[in-house]
């Protein structure tokens, strides 16, 4: 693997190490790009500060903070200036203006809510639900988003935590997969999910991807500067995609928003 397009920094308020440290550590393991793609702010109304996202004003310095390390370190490794997205419809067009002004060059989508996340009716994706209303508006979000154009690829397409009937999820899942493949967006296989035993990667979702002939790709997903290469972890989100006969790409086209 030496291509890397899911990585995190301090900002988003979850993720631990300097940004550089995790340049080194993509250095050492040998990648040719290593993106970042911290949680990308949104300018929410009444003064709401997101505890799982880098807020309005911090996004001049985490653009500069990159680009200055793509430029030390650019005999050694290509950096790319990302942000992991989701689509928030109340300020979509102030939103990705703002992305724009300040270089921003792709959006990995990685949606956690169904709506505005200050909304009581907002679904959260890591909530466990049986939920088949927020099922359904998490699929309908994710597409939307892709249909966009803006998305160079799903971050942990199968994260919504829903544990009701299996029939309708699969039925769902289908129609996010038939979608990625209508907007060409590949999906994310999430080695950070799959090595914390988490509740996605979800079989039953690969499984229809694998039938579909959807596109993937793995996402390392690091909040540490130690996650940014894990070969065991890497190896073993290969050998979940062969039991289900999935060749992830090794690289995909950024989209430029």
């Amino acid at each position: 693997m030496k291509y890397s397009y899911h990585n995190h920094t301090p900002l988003c308020q979850h993720a631990f190490g300097t940004p550089e440290e995790y340049v080194r550590e993509a250095i050492s393991a040998g990648l040719l790009f290593f993106g970042f793609s911290c949680h990308a702010p949104h300018h929410f109304s009444d003064g709401y500060v997101s505890p799982i996202r880098m807020r309005e004003e911090q996004l001049p310095e985490y653009a500069d903070t990159v680009l200055s390390l793509r430029h030390k370190y650019r005999d050694y490794i290509n950096i790319g200036l990302g942000l992991e997205y989701e689509l928030y419809r109340p300020t979509f067009n102030e939103d990705i203006a703002y992305y724009r002004s300040a270089g921003i060059e792709y959006l990995l989508l990685g949606q956690h809510f169904t709506d505005d996340e200050t909304l009581p009716t907002s679904f959260n994706s890591y909530h466990e639900t049986d939920s088949a209303e927020g099922l359904s508006a998490y699929t309908d979000t994710v597409i939307e988003a892709m249909s966009t154009g803006l998305i160079s690829y799903v971050a942990h397409p199968d994260c919504f935590f829903f544990s009701g009937d299996e029939r309708l999820y699969l039925a769902e899942a289908d129609r996010l997969i038939l979608a990625s493949k209508k907007y060409g967006v590949p999906l994310e296989v999430n080695a950070f999910g799959h090595s914390r035993g988490r509740h996605y990667p979800r079989v039953g979702f690969w499984e229809r991807a694998a039938a579909l002939g959807a596109d993937c790709v793995i996402g390392i997903d690091a909040h540490t500067p130690e996650r940014v290469y894990i070969e065991k972890e890497i190896a073993s989100t290969r050998a979940f995609l062969d039991t289900l006969g999935i060749t992830p790409l090794d690289r995909i086209p950024l989209r430029k928003i």
